[in-house]
């Protein structure tokens, strides 16, 4: 590391090492697993379901009852793709807390060894006619009642966040307490996935994620694969030593090796060929998919908040300590003066 450039050596404990996503997936990995998936009825999550049940993990789908029909076919995919029955949908709302309960509680008992191993919390919206609506309010003259403007619809914010942080909240404790987590890298074997939809929007990793995969969906259409956001999301939950850590997906063919490059993901060694045009899902020379994502300031982050709370812990400390210092003082002079006043 180049000290003189203010770089300090540090080894975080909260991150692993880059992805080698030259490596083989360690599939093995997820036998057995269970997987929870939110909104898994459709879209990445049944992309991503299917491909974690191929490699034999047990998948949970929670959807709306408006789904069931839907999540029925996959979960009868999922059957025969993985040779097993351990595949179940459960109906459920993201928005209700005690239907996400249900989910987590019927989940963790439908689960072979009593626990759950990954949780996806895919569940999301994107309302394009609410979006204008809150973006282009009445105004006031227009209304009957000029004092008040009605309030915006924010179902959006309500799925895509309050419903992620139910989900999350729920994974926090359930995860920990499966009976079949295994130590691994600094955490237990257990992860939370996080899904989202934007332009260029993304899955983050968070404290018990190990992962998260970034779907790049720029303003020329020009679409990512969902084959490759689920190969990612498979990568993330089948390999134990990823920590912390986020994949971005970005798009195959010529037109996307343009985009890609404009939003600073160059090919790796050994992809920088000519970009072929095409929807194929092949390997060909110049269409790579997935990037790991690392800001090299990550380290350095992590090390700055650590000596801002390992100062405040310490300054917290000398006050408690100065406290019962003045306090024993204060106790002795009044004494001494009682002893003299007497």
């Amino acid at each position: 590391m180049d000290l003189s450039a203010g770089i300090i050596p540090f080894t975080s404990v909260t991150a692993s090492e880059p992805v080698d996503l030259a490596a083989a997936i360690p599939s093995d990995n997820l036998s057995s697993r269970t997987v929870l998936i939110t909104g898994g009825a459709s879209g990445l999550g049944a992309a991503t379901a299917l491909s974690l049940a191929s490699h034999g993990a047990n998948i949970i789908i929670g959807d709306l009852a408006s789904q069931a029909t839907r999540a029925a076919e996959l979960v009868t995919k999922l059957r025969k793709v993985s040779g097993h029955e351990n595949h179940h949908f459960v109906a459920a709302d993201v928005l209700s807390w005690s239907s996400q309960m249900a989910l987590f509680q019927t989940a963790a008992s439908l689960s072979p060894h009593g626990g759950i191993d990954c949780v996806m919390a895919n569940a999301g919206i994107c309302d394009g006619a609410e979006a204008l609506r809150f973006a282009n309010p009445p105004a006031p003259s227009s209304l009957a009642d000029t004092s008040t403007v009605p309030p915006p619809a924010l179902k959006t914010v309500e799925v895509n966040l309050t419903g992620v942080l139910y989900t999350t909240h729920l994974a926090l404790s359930y995860l920990p307490a499966n009976p079949a987590s295994k130590p691994t890298f600094a955490t237990p074997d257990a992860a939370a996935l996080y899904g989202s939809q934007a332009r260029g929007g993304g899955a983050v990793p968070g404290a018990a994620a190990d992962g998260g995969a970034n779907a790049r969906d720029p303003r020329e259409h020009a679409m990512a694969h969902i084959e490759d956001v689920a190969e990612a999301a498979t990568r993330l939950v089948a390999d134990n030593g990823i920590v912390g850590r986020g994949l971005e997906i970005g798009v195959r063919g010529k037109r996307g090796g343009e985009q890609n490059r404009a939003a600073g993901l160059e090919p790796a060694a050994g992809n920088a060929g000519e970009e072929e045009d095409g929807d194929d899902y092949g390997r060909q020379k110049g269409h790579q998919a997935v990037w790991d994502v690392y800001a090299h300031d990550f380290e350095q982050s992590d090390i700055f908040t650590r000596r801002v709370i390992a100062v405040t812990n310490i300054v917290a400390t000398a006050r408690g300590w100065t406290g019962i210092v003045f306090d024993i003082a204060a106790r002795l002079v009044s004494s001494l003066r009682s002893l003299v006043g007497r």
